[in-house]
């Protein structure tokens, strides 16, 4: 004997095919891999994984507010002797680690930084690869 109640549609339904799924759950963020080929220029970070490779020149990534608390950022970066910096914000409405000051990440060595959202104003620095010093750098400006 049942014990619950089925829900059933019939007709068609309307799913977003940009949205990444878990179990049928609409995760709200893209799972399409963002790849930038970056020559000194400044470019939109907008994917939930990043691939970023850089030539020599220096190159300015700006990271997207956060859709919901819990988001996530994945951001590969390839080896650049010029550096890469990765800027939440210039007037302080998104933050890095609850700091409205130093929202830039500088990194000249190839690595992976990830990126998780506390709420939709502020991106904790969740975990960085490799873990040594001096591989990325938080600071006030770029």
């Amino acid at each position: 004997m049942a014990s619950g109640f089925v829900q059933r549609w019939k007709g068609k339904a309307s799913f977003d095919p940009s949205a990444f799924r878990i179990g049928g759950v609409a995760m709200y963020g893209s799972a399409a891999v963002q790849s930038t080929n970056v020559y000194g220029s400044t470019f939109n970070i907008t994917g939930t994984y990043v691939t970023i490779s850089a030539s020599s020149a220096m190159a300015y990534g700006r990271i997207a507010k956060p859709a919901y608390a819990g988001d996530y950022t994945l951001i590969q970066l390839t080896t650049v002797s010029s550096g890469i910096f990765l800027t939440a914000s210039t007037d302080g409405s998104v933050t890095i680690n609850g700091s409205s000051i130093n929202t830039t990440l500088k990194s000249t060595l190839a690595g992976v930084i990830v990126l998780e959202a506390t709420s939709t104003a502020n991106w904790a620095l969740s975990s960085i690869y490799p873990s040594t010093l001096g591989f990325i750098t938080i600071s006030t400006s770029t």
